[in-house]
């Protein structure tokens, strides 16, 4: 789990009902956020898809916590200027402690593997 401070710090952690929750939203699992698009961008830094593995990571803590409320924390947070590789950091960690993304060695390393394990 990792924190990152909006409106009050709050948990991030991934788990298979946030799994199931991010996919029902994105249309995609939440591995493929690493992967890159058509034009060769990694799908995570796309605004929206950021805003959406956020949520799903954030509603472990929060269950009632709406995509709407966590657009509008985001979005704050970006007005005060704070750094947003502080928000990818957390979701990263998040990630990596887990579980469900890669091996170890992938995790020690920091990078996600391409598919979630089993």
């Amino acid at each position: 789990m990792s924190t990152i401070v909006f409106d009050k710090p709050r948990q991030v952690r991934f788990t298979l009902a946030a799994l199931r929750q991010f996919k029902a939203i994105a249309k995609m699992p939440l591995w493929k956020v690493w992967t890159k698009d058509e034009e060769g961008n990694l799908r995570l830094f796309e605004s929206e898809m950021l805003t959406t593995v956020l949520w799903a990571g954030l509603i472990y803590e929060d269950s009632r916590l709406t995509f709407e409320r966590v657009e509008g924390l985001f979005q704050r947070y970006i007005d005060d200027k704070k750094d947003l590789a502080d928000v990818v950091d957390a979701v990263m960690t998040a990630m990596k402690e887990s579980g469900l993304f890669g091996g170890r060695e992938e995790a020690a390393e920091g990078v996600p593997a391409e598919t979630p394990n089993g």
